[in-house]
């Protein structure tokens, strides 16, 4: 069974880092944007029931931060460790981001692209594809963002 957890503002980061580091590719790693982690809330995923004893149970992260000024809540730093991609954990990721947003009242939340991407380049069309089919619309060439309501109502659709 698959699990999340949360990692509240002050918890230790640890896991989240280590997890970081093996799903998010180079161009999205930036030292500088993990000076943002206390003011944010990191989530794992965790498979600790399906995988052998021994074997780092989490295989996923993301993080959430509040832009408090303009009430706009923001997801970045989402990733799955290779291995386990394209298996429905990202999708779960972002669930577990968007509704923490949910559940402090946001209308509408946004995902930040790394700055060291080129939306030209073919490497990303499947993380773009991705966004797009959970309802997220390009609204610069670094944002994305989506109506709850609409995010919702694609995760409660029938899938084939």
């Amino acid at each position: 069974m698959i699990h999340g957890k949360y990692i509240n503002q002050g918890e230790d980061l640890t896991d989240v880092l280590k997890v970081r580091q093996l799903s998010l590719c180079d161009a999205q790693m930036d030292p500088a944007e993990d000076a943002l982690d206390p003011e944010a809330v990191n989530i794992l995923v965790d498979l600790k029931d399906e995988l052998e004893e021994g074997l780092d149970p989490f295989i996923g992260c993301g993080r959430i931060l509040c832009d408090v000024e303009q009430f706009r809540f923001y997801i970045d730093q989402i990733g799955i460790v290779p291995a386990f991609r394209k298996k429905g954990y990202g999708e779960f990721a972002l669930r577990m981001l968007v509704d923490k947003a949910n559940l402090c009242g946001a209308k509408q939340v946004w995902v930040k692209l790394p700055d060291a991407w080129d939306l030209s380049d073919p490497a990303h069309d499947d993380a773009l594809r991705f966004f797009k089919t959970m309802h997220f619309e390009q609204i610069t060439d670094k944002w994305m963002a989506a109506d709850i309501d609409a995010f919702h109502s694609c995760c409660h659709e029938e899938k084939d």
